[in-house]
């Protein structure tokens, strides 16, 4: 079924795009007050920060303590509710639902999902400067949750969901076959702005239905992954983290913490940069990664650090540190690039985006059978290119724990690929670098 509701939503804007937020009623007012204040002088983070502050202990912020409702609902009847709630929105352009799944009933919180799709709307809306048309649909797919004790090595249950897609892009939004479920408690964060504020309340209706959520860096798409059945899935959650208590240790060495305070030393040496953010990012990689080593044994997020402190020597932006710090989190499936976003910024989600988006473009060109070289006119940030070829470096560097024949696929690819990137962009050392360790992987084979 289709349904368009252009007459119902004309003649509106979106200057009031705060007004029904849920978890927020009683500081609605004195924020709204704080961003138009924030229009007038550029500035009131440290206003924001007051204000949620001294209301935080009211808003709900985990899957534990967020109350849900769970009552079954048809989607038909669903959609219909959505479609007429959207005149309370202030939305230029019409919009159209689409409903391709198979499944004819949801046990969810009915009002929370209402507000998901409507707050998805409107963020949508609010990116949407050329005033193209809102496409909703409805599919089918599936979720997976890892259980780290289950008899099975990397066991993931898979479950029936349906995806909810929100785009302003051409086509529509065509699901994956299946997402990594959200578990455990999300962080509640200090929303920048009103966009922010929007996003992370999307994260925390998803995070309390063991879903998944991922705004594109444009923020043009949005899709949100939900269960067909939240009293079934919640009730094997709770048991199973209740049992686990829900925390994973985190493996950390003394060589691997003695290399986080030299990069902190050194950031704070060369740049400007919150020496107390790069220590909270690196700490959420920790709990990201928890138990997982490297080839050589290493704690994993010894690479995220050491990209860091190879990058220093090419940029000091502040954006592209933390997004070295960050690079393969969205690509391992640990963080989406809305949370990244709602974290630190927009800015270091679309680095994040890009460097994922480039890696991948390279892995395909390496498997196609007429290798075709990466443009850098491709990739409009150099910063993008720059923690990349960070990363390839110390790879290199710690190749020799690799077998043979990978050794051998890295420096073939870094030699298409990597070097040349280098020279273009005017990092000749970095180039030499990589054709030294290169040469003598070839000249081993």
């Amino acid at each position: 079924m289709q349904y368009t509701s252009n007459e119902m939503i004309k003649n509106m804007t979106i200057d009031s795009k705060i007004a029904k937020l849920p978890n927020i009623k009683n500081w609605v007012q004195p924020l709204t007050q704080i961003l138009k204040h924030e229009a007038k002088i550029g500035h009131s983070l440290e206003e924001i920060n007051t204000v949620f502050n001294c209301q935080k202990n009211m808003l709900p912020s985990t899957q534990n303590s967020l109350i849900l409702q769970i009552e079954s609902v048809s989607i038909g009847i669903l959609l219909k509710n959505i479609l007429k709630d959207l005149g309370s929105l202030l939305i230029h352009p019409k919009i159209s639902i689409h409903n391709y799944s198979k499944i004819k009933f949801l046990y969810c919180d009915i009002a929370q999902i209402k507000q998901l799709v409507l707050y998805g709307i409107r963020y949508i809306a609010s990116q949407n400067t050329q005033h193209r048309s809102i496409q909703l649909s409805i599919s089918d797919t599936q979720l997976g949750y890892e259980f780290s004790k289950a008899k099975k090595e990397n066991y993931i249950k898979k479950i029936k969901a349906v995806a909810i897609g929100i785009t302003i892009e051409n086509g529509m939004h065509v699901p994956e076959s299946c997402y990594l479920g959200s578990v455990g408690n999300p962080t509640l964060h200090v929303p920048q702005n009103v966009d922010a504020l929007l996003l992370r309340d999307i994260e925390q209706i998803v995070a309390a239905h063991y879903g998944y959520t991922n705004t594109t860096s444009s923020g043009k798409t949005q899709v949100h992954i939900i269960p067909i059945n939240l009293k079934k899935i919640r009730t094997k959650m709770v048991e199973f983290y209740s049992s686990s208590n829900a925390t994973v240790p985190l493996f950390e060495t003394t060589d691997a913490i003695k290399q986080e305070n030299e990069l902190i030393a050194m950031l704070t040496k060369k740049t400007t940069i919150d020496p107390e953010i790069v220590k909270s990012v690196i700490m959420l990689i920790k709990q990201c990664y928890g138990q997982h080593k490297r080839k050589s044994g290493e704690p994993f997020y010894t690479h995220s650090v050491a990209v860091t402190q190879i990058l220093l020597g090419m940029t000091k932006d502040h954006d592209a540190i933390i997004a070295a710090l960050l690079h393969d989190m969205v690509e391992d499936k640990h963080l989406t690039l809305s949370q990244i976003s709602v974290q630190v910024g927009t800015t270091v989600a679309y680095l994040v985006d890009k460097i994922s988006t480039l890696d991948e473009q390279i892995k395909k060109l390496s498997q196609a059978d007429h290798i075709t070289k990466v443009q850098p006119s491709e990739v409009k940030d150099i910063r993008v290119i720059q923690v990349k070829l960070s990363s390839r470096l110390h790879n290199l560097r710690t190749v020799q724990y690799h077998t043979q024949s990978k050794q051998y696929k890295i420096a073939k690819e870094t030699q298409q690929f990597y070097i040349p990137l280098a020279k273009r962009i005017g990092m000749s050392k970095v180039a030499e670098e990589l054709t030294k360790y290169c040469e003598a992987i070839l000249k081993s084979a």
